[in-house]
């Protein structure tokens, strides 16, 4: 039953994937995947439900309905206004006459259609499988016109542009950007004819195209022959295990390449194991990103196999690939040989405790890893002992990033022992997490004792203003930390006067963030009365709380005592989008501040 289920539900998936691939949506999903580790599909899926469901009992689900059928068609219609295809044009005019048919007998009948439980859901799937269905039907040859080339990937629906013209407008510009701009197989002739012919092209970036197999090949070609290009962005291409061969064979031998995105595309084992074959032999890649793949276990095996011996890489991301503890460890293993890489990414991965001893374990022998995101997992408290174990040993690594890892008390208490012997560690973050009083106790007591790190993010951990009461000792006694985030933490009026208190008198704190903390006019005032004495603050984040115009002229009054702030965002408060214009002449007679009111 349960594989039946399965069987069905990754059909389903399939579907929904199929619906919004290789459109701007796909990034966006994409982005959010990596954030939260549930895949793109299942966020799909949820947001249509959510549709579906205040299509039929949602208020003015009418106006929602008619919305959406418009908007969509909309811009579909105005990437094919200058199409030469007739086909498309025809087929955007008779859904315009079905939608405006719709229209009118919605507004003769319009009690009728709200009786009709079921009829605003039912519109929309409608005019949208309409819409798809005929973008995707072939159009019917005509015996005057030749045949088109079965190799190229070349879809009429697409808005097409001048390849030709956007490469000679570029000029002699050393970035050649050609990303979200319809490029297909057989423009990918014109783009490597480019690079065989342009000696200073040294970026080319081609993001969420539709380049298939017959393209990458067009793309491989040129560069054997290109002696420029340094880098080379294919993310959301499509890139399938054929196309990631076509560009392996490049790898091999090419001497200039030194940074590959291939982020979000759809490289399995085979083509992770083309890939990896190359990085055996080639020694020009410094960074290559591989996110958002199904590479997986056996997969990263592969890469962990060349990474041992390659001497030329050094940031290596492979986050979002479904590795797990067995893939961690292959990674780990490389990790003790490898003499060379300096950033690793394997976030987002569904890695455990297993998998943290088997990277922490590697870290107590690598002498060149300076960076690890390893946020978006699940160590827990566990997998942070072992890494804390391993801080007490390495000597190299600087940054560290264990954000959204279900880690509690106990797994502070572990990373806080080590901080007060660690001398190299300058960047923690671990935000998101379970943090209470007592690991923040654990916290500041490290901070006391420890003189290297620099930076530290406790974002999002729900601290509370009784929090700020304890930050306040050793933000006093430290002289070490530059940058604070306390993003997200209803610190409210109180939290905010407890940092005031320490803002006063603490002159090594350069970047403070306390957005979305729920801080009014009280607190900021506060916080202004602080910044009149503070020389050290350069950045300060206060967006997303609840300042009003008041709490904006205590600022504004504040800028004109206060000669070190550069920066200060007040986006998304509640003085709407306008800042009092007495505040904003007083802010304008600080010419070394910039104050951000606006996305």
């Amino acid at each position: 039953m349960a594989q039946i289920f399965q069987k069905y539900f990754g059909q389903l998936k399939s579907k929904v994937k199929s619906i919004y691939a290789n459109s701007p949506f796909d990034c966006v999903l994409s982005l959010v995947e990596i954030k939260t580790g549930v895949a793109s599909e299942i966020i799909a899926l949820a947001l249509f439900s959510i549709f579906a469901i205040y299509l039929v009992f949602g208020w003015c689900n009418d106006f929602v309905c008619n919305v959406i059928v418009l908007i969509y068609p909309v811009y579909i219609s105005l990437m094919t206004i200058q199409l030469s295809d007739t086909s498309s044009h025809k087929r955007l005019l008779t859904y315009w006459i079905i939608y405006s048919s719709l229209g009118c007998i919605e507004y003769i009948l319009h009690r009728v259609c709200d009786f009709l439980l079921f009829y605003w859901l039912g519109k929309c799937i409608f005019l949208i499988w309409f819409l798809k269905s005929e973008s995707s039907s072939p159009v019917e040859e005509s015996p005057t016109q030749p045949e088109p080339e079965p190799e190229y990937n070349n879809d009429s629906s697409n808005d097409k542009v001048n390849v030709e013209e956007l490469i000679a407008k570029n000029g002699d510009s050393p970035t050649l950007n050609l990303s979200l701009q319809g490029i297909t197989d057989q423009d990918m002739n014109i783009v490597a004819n480019a690079l065989e012919n342009n000696t200073t092209i040294k970026t080319l970036e081609l993001v969420a195209n539709v380049i298939g197999a017959a393209g990458i090949k067009l793309l491989a070609d040129a560069l054997k022959n290109n002696s420029t290009l340094t880098t080379l962005d294919l993310s959301n291409v499509g890139i399938t295990d054929e196309s990631a061969q076509h560009l392996a064979d490049v790898l091999r031998n090419n001497t200039t390449l030194s940074t590959l995105r291939l982020f979000n595309n759809s490289i399995g084992v085979q083509g992770a194991k083309y890939l990896a074959d190359s990085l055996r032999e080639n020694t020009a890649l410094t960074a290559i990103d591989l996110g958002m793949n199904q590479i997986g276990i056996e997969g990263s095996q592969y890469f962990g196999d060349a990474l041992r011996n390659n001497m030329g890489l050094k940031e290596f991301n492979i986050q979002a690939n479904g590795l797990g503890d067995d893939g961690a460890e292959h990674i780990a293993n490389a990790l003790q040989h490898n003499t060379t890489l300096t950033s690793l990414g394997i976030f987002c991965n569904e890695i455990g405790e297993k998998g943290a001893q088997h990277i922490g374990d590697a870290l107590k022998n690598n002498k060149t890893l300076t960076t690890l995101e390893f946020r978006d997992n699940t160590i827990g408290d566990k997998g942070t002992q072992h890494l804390a174990d391993a801080l007490q040993y390495n000597t190299t690594l600087t940054t560290l990033q264990l954000d959204t890892n279900g880690i509690n008390d106990e797994g502070i208490q572990y990373l806080a022992g080590a901080l007060q012997k660690n001398k190299t560690l300058t960047s923690l973050s671990l935000s998101a997490n379970k943090l209470g009083y007592e690991a923040l106790n654990f916290l500041i007591t490290a901070l006391e004792k420890n003189a290297t790190l620099t930076s530290i993010s406790l974002s999002s951990n729900e601290l509370g203003p009784e929090a700020c009461q304890h930050l306040v000792d050793a933000l006093g006694k430290n002289t070490t930390l530059t940058t604070l985030n306390l993003a997200w933490n209803r610190i409210g009026d109180d939290g905010a006067e407890y940092l005031a208190d320490v803002l006063g008198k603490n002159t090594t704190l350069n970047e403070l963030d306390l957005s979305y903390n729920a801080i009014g006019d009280e607190g900021v005032q506060h916080l202004a009365n602080a910044l009149r004495k503070n020389t050290g603050l350069k950045e300060f984040d206060l967006s997303g709380n609840r300042i009003s115009n008041v709490g904006v002229n205590h600022l504004a009054n504040a800028a004109q005592k206060n000669t070190t702030l550069t920066t200060l965002v007040l986006i998304s408060n509640y003085f709407g989008s306008e800042i009092d214009s007495s505040a904003m002449k007083l802010f304008q007679k600080n010419t070394a501040l910039k104050v951000k009111i606006s996305w």
